[in-house]
């Protein structure tokens, strides 16, 4: 099996795209390849994903406790939506403003290098936010706590329609705490996805475009916890190492959460 040095990743590249061009990775996805599952569009309540109780009170004290690490997403006429956030996870580097779903090539420790996010922030520290990602028993990476902040446009894109990263990389998981009815997923092709409050979302953010959308009010808002675990990679914080988990290449992202495999 192989093994990445973290420090040997050269600037111009991301991780998953240096991990791609120079390991067996696109092989390994190629061996459990599955379309049934790949068309799947959500899983609404991942199995054995515990929400703690406390988790709104905690999500409205973090943005208290630590005003000063607040950031607003960048606003352009494509993503005119305004989201307050506070990072779960670092890459350790600075990392430059940009808009991730726009840069055609993303470079290493930008926003889009989503890999490289594999320290947890002050935030990711405290008791309640610890406790909900300790429970995973792979690599949790990127996150962030983010309110949608109105007003704003109605039946508009509030961010650009886009798609995630393969599912081989991250599975993106949501936990909605608070959302304003007509507040939903817009999926290409599909019906609107609404949130259930306290439940913890998969949706197949790789396969599908999506984007938020406010349906009914100028005002409607949304608090959510977003946070992503990796399948089948995990990070080595001694070594510094990225390389290969027991599921890589032998079970498919989308039948290890149906399986539970996420947790411990």
């Amino acid at each position: 099996m192989w093994e990445v040095l973290a420090d040997s990743i050269p600037p111009h590249m991301t991780v998953a795209a240096y991990l791609r061009q120079e390991t067996d990775f696109e092989l390994a996805i190629a061996e459990v390849i599955d379309p049934e599952l790949e068309n799947i569009v959500a899983i609404r309540d991942v199995p054995h994903v515990q929400v703690p109780s406390n988790l709104p009170q905690e999500f409205a004290s973090a943005f208290k406790e630590f005003k000063s690490l607040a950031w607003e997403s960048e606003v352009s006429d494509a993503s005119p939506g305004v989201f307050r956030n506070l990072s779960l996870a670092r890459t350790g580097q600075a990392v430059m403003p940009m808009d991730p779903y726009l840069v055609a090539n993303p470079t290493r420790f930008s926003g889009a290098d989503h890999l490289a996010y594999v320290h947890r922030s002050e935030v990711a520290r405290l008791p309640v936010f610890e406790a909900l990602l300790d429970q995973f028993s792979l690599t949790v990476g990127s996150g962030r706590l983010t309110v949608l902040v109105p007003p704003n446009p109605m039946n508009e894109p509030l961010v650009h329609p886009h798609r995630d990263t393969s599912i081989f990389e991250e599975l993106r998981l949501d936990i909605c705490l608070a959302v304003s009815q007509g507040i939903v997923l817009s999926i290409e092709d599909m019906d609107d996805l609404s949130f259930i409050q306290g439940k913890c979302l998969w949706m197949n953010c790789s396969k599908y475009k999506h984007t938020l959308i406010n349906r009914h009010s100028w005002l409607g808002s949304r608090c959510s916890v977003h946070f992503s675990v990796w399948p089948w990679i995990e990070f080595d914080h001694q070594t510094r190492t990225y390389r290969p988990n027991r599921f890589y290449g032998c079970k498919h992202p989308v039948q290890m959460i149906i399986d539970g495999d996420l947790t411990r």
